[in-house]
């Protein structure tokens, strides 16, 4: 490379991988071992490699793949804000995609050119192929990306996880495990409890999707400032006791019998759960925009409710955000809500 790399011993990347950050290492002399900076066999000091890390709202155990990655001595970038331009970079880029796979995508994009990128996996409803295989889907429909990494989002499956993933990225045991004892505090999520079940006068509501969605501003914000102004209290599915919905969701079953897969599982677990509350008068259901195998597992769950039912396909890009207000002050008469008093 112009006498910048004297001690150039191999070659093993693609030229894309070659240019992801030479000016960090332009004029030192590679000798030993591999860098992965610029995919030279060979490292040398001060170049650590870039790890974009893509956390999905609604994730457990971002902060516990943060620390282990920098424990690692490894660069973490994350992604910025602007999500509607993120949003908008994904439809321009994928316009057939769920709303949430065309944001995670203009997300990945907004982190430039790291060597890897880590994906923490969003919990996804059967024959989802978006939600199960994001990181394999993407890049057969866009060419470019840097190499995507999944990562669990559970307790039972982060040690060997990540134990896996340090000595991919390290090659160092003795780092690995020194990471590992870093991070293991944040291998337990925090215990949380039943959320208030009531809110002065407004008439109480499940909110039930999945967590992507609920625990995302940029889907949910105008339907929370909706629902409040129609005199509605949502108790949101993604805020239930995560222990309490395990134990629910290994009663449920599909129409064979079968016990429920992870993401429907939840759905039904959250839906078992507030149903039988007193206070809850209704169930929305919240999806957001194309994400045709969540739709369908949604509208499996409402035909088997026994009180007043909606479902709502969310879409940031839309005027309303896909927050169908006709449809909404329907279902609050139904459920015996009212406007607050100006």
């Amino acid at each position: 490379a112009g006498g910048a790399f004297p001690t150039v011993v191999e070659w093993s990347g693609s030229p894309y991988e070659a240019l992801y950050h030479p000016e960090r290492c332009a004029g030192i002399n590679v000798k030993s071992a591999r860098c992965h900076c610029i995919g030279y066999t060979g490292r040398h000091e001060g170049c650590n490699m870039l790890i974009g890390l893509l956390e999905r709202p609604g994730s457990r155990y971002g902060r516990y793949w943060k620390t282990f990655l920098q424990e690692l001595g490894l660069e973490v970038v994350t992604v910025p804000g602007a999500e509607a331009q993120w949003y908008q970079l994904g439809r321009d880029s994928i316009s057939d995609a769920p709303a949430t796979v065309q944001l995670a995508l203009g997300q990945l994009l907004a982190l430039g050119r790291p060597d890897y990128v880590v994906v923490i996996q969003a919990s996804a409803t059967p024959q989802d192929a978006w939600g199960s295989a994001l990181t394999e889907l993407l890049p057969r429909r866009i060419s470019g990306l840097p190499q995507l990494i999944s990562v669990p989002d559970t307790s039972t499956e982060l040690q060997s996880a990540a134990n896996e993933l340090g000595q991919r990225l390290s090659h160092n045991p003795a780092q690995v495990r020194l990471a590992l004892n870093k991070a293991r505090p944040l291998a337990t999520a925090p215990r949380t409890t039943m959320p208030p079940l009531s809110l002065g006068s407004h008439t109480t509501v499940a909110v039930i999707g999945l967590p992507s969605v609920l625990e995302d501003d940029f889907f949910m914000s105008r339907l929370r400032e909706t629902l409040s102004a129609q005199g509605m209290y949502g108790v949101y599915a993604s805020q239930l006791p995560a222990d309490q919905l395990e134990q629910r969701g290994a009663r449920g079953q599909d129409q064979k019998g079968r016990a429920l897969e992870a993401g429907e599982r939840d759905l039904f677990a959250a839906q078992s759960m507030l149903e039988g509350k007193s206070a809850v008068r209704g169930l929305l259901y919240v999806n957001a925009a194309r994400d045709q195998a969540t739709q369908e597992a949604l509208e499996r769950l409402a035909q088997k409710a026994h009180k007043p039912t909606l479902l709502l396909t969310l879409d940031p890009a839309e005027s309303d955000g896909g927050v169908n207000l006709s449809a909404l002050q329907d279902f609050a008469r139904s459920v015996g809500a009212s406007a607050p008093a100006p």
